[in-house]
């Protein structure tokens, strides 16, 4: 089968290196990309809309390898937009299928297009910032616009139940939350309690939406001195003060970016993952937190706030509500649990997270 896939995606070796590239977004669409192509003839076109500050010609070259063929839209957006659109015009000619991440500008009105032409479209929604918290009357109708876009396509997957309220209601939808490659899971081993101290491990971007605050404020509450607090990744608005927090406690330490192979390493190293994901914003009901599912992959305790659609994980995770406090207890009852078992959810995580592999799940996309 054909297939054509629309995205904002990088190869992998550009996580880190590229600023605003969302290793979690970026990992979701290779890995699709990767899956799809063991069974199908899959082109990429991928669609840079934000500043690129490394050599461009790096990026294409390593594009080029892995068959993908990039766009970069800032500063000349009108012009790389159109030929975009020229390119996916043609190559629409070729698919059988074609399938879209998010709605950006680029490809507004892709959807009918296709309909047009008789080829299957799917569109899956990751995330969505509803208008109500975007800035400026431009955003606002973007907003809009996008929303508008998600009933035209022949197939709607979300991510999150909380996109729901924005499809029509007689629109259909496939609820697929993520999947995770499992083979680079399968080399965590059990969880080990070293001299006593327990290992809490966040990992991702540092803002407010994604519960920065919470997750600083709540641990200043955990008087435990043989609780550490690692935080790992880049970006957000919080990062000074995430980067800052080991100043001001000796039991928190901060290592930034994580190249993959050191992902994984922290990861063993965990006793307790953690998703402090502020529910209090409008824009986390659209969206679910990917990471958790990696979390529950490694077999440790994991801790999150109440996303929308958490009682499908009340086997697997142990959830907190979107605040300090609430937070706070959560961390001290999960650490004396780790204390008197700390391997009680390895099994039980793990074969979860096997039934969630790309390979088992890729074919739920284009069916």
């Amino acid at each position: 089968m054909n297939i054509l896939f629309l995205g904002s995606n990088l190869p992998d070796v550009f996580e880190g290196k590229v600023k605003y590239l969302s290793a979690a977004g970026n990992q979701y669409q290779n890995n699709l990309v990767r899956t799809l192509r063991k069974k199908h003839d899959v082109k990429v076109l991928t669609y840079i809309n934000y500043p690129i500050l490394i050599e461009k010609k790096e990026i294409e070259e390593q594009c080029r390898k892995e068959n993908y063929t990039v766009f970069f839209s800032a500063g000349a957006t009108l012009k790389i937009c159109k030929a975009f659109r020229k390119a996916v015009y043609k190559e629409i000619e070729w698919a059988d299928i074609v399938i879209v991440y998010n709605v950006l500008y680029a490809w507004f009105g892709i959807g009918f297009k296709t309909k047009q032409k008789g080829k299957k479209s799917i569109l899956i929604v990751a995330d969505y910032t509803d208008r109500s918290e975007q800035r400026g009357i431009i955003r606002k109708l973007l907003a809009e616009a996008i929303k508008r876009e998600f009933n035209r396509y022949t197939k709607t997957i979300i991510l999150s139940p909380g996109i729901k309220k924005y499809l029509k209601k007689e629109q259909s939808f496939l609820l697929i939350n993520g999947c995770i490659r499992w083979e680079r899971f399968s080399i965590i081993l059990p969880a080990e309690v070293k001299n006593n101290v327990i290992n809490v491990v966040y990992t991702g971007g540092f803002s407010h939406v994604v519960g920065t605050d919470l997750m600083l404020d709540a641990f200043k509450q955990v008087k435990d001195q043989d609780v550490r607090l690692i935080l790992c990744g880049q970006g957000g608005d919080m990062k000074e003060r995430a980067s800052k927090a080991q100043m001001e406690d000796s039991r928190i330490e901060y290592k930034g970016f994580l190249s993959r192979p050191e992902y994984y390493e922290i990861l063993n190293k965990a006793n307790i993952l953690i998703n402090p994901r502020n529910m209090q914003y409008e824009q986390n009901s659209a969206n679910f937190p990917s990471k958790v599912l990696e979390y529950i992959a490694t077999g440790r305790y994991v801790i999150s706030t109440k996303f929308i659609g958490w009682e499908a994980y009340q086997d697997e995770i142990i959830f907190s509500e979107s605040d300090k406090d609430s937070l706070a207890q959560c961390i001290i009852k999960v650490v004396s649990e780790v204390k008197a078992n700390p391997n009680r959810y390895y099994l039980h995580n793990r074969k979860f997270a096997q039934k969630i592999d790309w390979d088992m799940m890729a074919d739920k996309y284009i069916e």
